[in-house]
């Protein structure tokens, strides 16, 4: 303390040996006139109180809807776990800033760092991991859907270089989510040793930056400096068929704006000790950083999850009409279209594979001909657009039935045609004599014969690294008990020396229910909203 500082302004009722006390008087002295402007500072409007207290209100119904919702497609498929440790470090930073500028010549420091350590790494991290599912399950959607078409965009997908395509390849979020954790343990435990060496903590009101917050500001100038232009020129490569890409682009440039001004309304004098922070304190702009932001973010996801379920019971829309609609070839692209930009090729892509696999089991093989089995329609040119009702539904009354419980055998309606026809990808049969021959001749080369079964399990092996694994490239959502089912299965078909009878029945019915949840899931979350769109448009 300075003994010959001017105390001439000094508050009344503030400790002038209090080092905090100190350190603020110091810091405005030169831009107040009297000691009650002191006073008039740190006493916040009415506009504040209403500001703040209707943002804390906003995250609580917020959270209450997101955990009502916690079980739907949209929102684990989005990452339930990120969305849940955002609104709980949202609803921590704002409430935090909203006390200590209310209650700024009483709020216990202690609380105050304790909740400043939470809260920023919680959203902060949160949102970072949030805009990645984002790009990631674009990436993953755009992906499949050049599998499906092997579209021409296949050479300008692979012209682009992402900055973070190592994450949307090899970062699931079953990896992502401990990696989260740990991170924020270890930080926590270093925040909470520092504390016994700063003697400020146990400081009531008037509570300021120090070197424990070294922690805290390193993570924002990483989050600001570093993430958010990364994040930026990312979602500007996508094309616009990306629904949240300029939701996002918004969120990030007002993220941006609102830490700028949190940074310069903390940092420049004149402004921090004006009667402007009356009005707008540097924490009304973390407030609205994550107010704003989640609107963006989390509002969007909201709106469609209330809009599909208000929806289901108005469509009449069947699984049997989309189902058929799925092997229709015209159909499907008007419908993967519409799947690219909700991130849900992915779901179609497991559809044609699975069909694909279970039909090997009925295929015969023949020399110089190639076999094609269609479960819906006989001998029907599936290439033919089909009616569409007034209700834009494809429904099919005759078929399908036994591809949903099961129950019954898949038809085996065949259709032999000669070997240089080029069948349609969409049916998902035209690379099954190329894939046994393939293998035929490798193993005769090195010789030795490959058996049926050999290439079964390699087929089923690659349906379950490329979708149902947690790296999986065309990863689908499904539930944890069907994808460990499907792990420990496939495992005990390897290695248990079964009959013949029974290694082609577990096999055959590995994937059934993971196919009944992806075609619930593309049923109830995607194609009701198509027809819907479709109604839409015609009205």
């Amino acid at each position: 303390m300075d003994d010959d500082f001017n105390f001439d302004k000094f508050p009344e009722d503030w400790d002038i040996d209090d080092e905090n006390h100190y350190r603020y008087y110091k810091k405005c002295y030169p831009y107040v006139k009297d000691s009650k402007d002191f006073d008039n500072i740190i006493q916040k409007s009415i506009l504040f109180y209403i500001f703040g207290i209707g943002s804390i209100l906003y995250f609580i119904i917020l959270s209450i809807i997101l955990v009502k919702h916690r079980h739907h497609y949209i929102f684990k498929r989005q990452g339930r776990a990120f969305f849940i440790s955002y609104i709980v470090g949202s609803i921590i930073c704002s409430f935090n800033s909203f006390m200590v500028q209310v209650y700024y010549k009483k709020y216990p420091c202690i609380i105050h760092n304790i909740f400043l350590s939470m809260g920023y790494s919680l959203s902060l991290l949160s949102y970072c991991l949030i805009i990645l599912t984002n790009f990631k399950n674009y990436y993953n959607s755009q992906t499949a859907y050049i599998e499906i078409f092997q579209s021409t965009r296949r050479k300008k997908e692979k012209g682009r270089k992402y900055l973070f395509s190592y994450i949307y390849k090899n970062m699931p979020q079953t990896k992502i989510t401990p990696i989260f954790i740990y991170y924020l343990i270890i930080k926590w435990l270093i925040v909470y040793v520092s504390y016994f060496f700063n003697d400020g903590i146990s400081q009531i009101g008037f509570c300021r930056m120090s070197k424990i917050h070294i922690p805290q500001i390193m993570e924002i100038f990483l989050f600001v400096f570093l993430f958010l232009p990364l994040a930026l020129s990312e979602v500007l490569k996508f094309d616009d068929t990306f629904k949240m890409k300029n939701k996002l682009i918004i969120s990030i440039l007002i993220t941006m704006i609102c830490i700028v001004g949190y940074m310069t309304m903390s940092g420049l004098k004149q402004i921090n000790c004006s009667i402007v922070v009356k009005y707008v304190p540097s924490d009304s702009f973390v407030i609205a950083l994550f107010t704003v932001s989640s609107m963006f973010i989390c509002i969007p996801m909201i709106i469609d999850i209330l809009h599909i379920e208000k929806k289901k019971a108005e469509t009449k829309a069947t699984k049997n009409g989309m189902l058929k609609m799925l092997e229709d070839n015209v159909l499907l692209r008007e419908f993967s279209e519409f799947c690219r930009k909700e991130n849900c090729t992915e779901n179609i892509l497991f559809y044609q594979k699975y069909w694909k696999f279970r039909r090997l089991f009925d295929g015969v093989q023949e020399k110089n001909s190639k076999i094609i089995k269609s479960n819906f329609y006989g001998v029907n040119n599936t290439s033919t657009m089909l009616p569409i009702s007034n209700n834009f539904d494809f429904e099919d009354h005759y078929h399908t039935s036994s591809m949903i419980s099961f129950e019954g055998p898949i038809d085996a309606t065949t259709s032999m045609i000669d070997e240089n026809f080029n069948i349609n990808i969409i049916n998902g049969t035209d690379t099954m004599q190329n894939d046994y021959d393939t293998s035929k001749k490798n193993n005769i080369e090195i010789g030795r014969k490959i058996t049926k079964n050999e290439i079964l399990l390699k087929k089923a092996n690659d349906i379950m690294e490329d979708f149902i694994l947690d790296d999986g490239k065309f990863e689908v959502n499904i539930g944890d008990k069907v994808r460990r089912n499907i792990i420990i299965n496939l495992k005990d078909i390897k290695n248990n020396d079964l009959d013949q009878h029974d290694f082609r029945e577990k096999l055959k019915c590995l994937f059934d229910d993971a196919y009944k949840e992806v075609i619930n899931s593309l049923f109830f979350n995607s194609y009701t909203n198509y027809i819907l769109s479709k109604k839409s448009i015609k009205i």
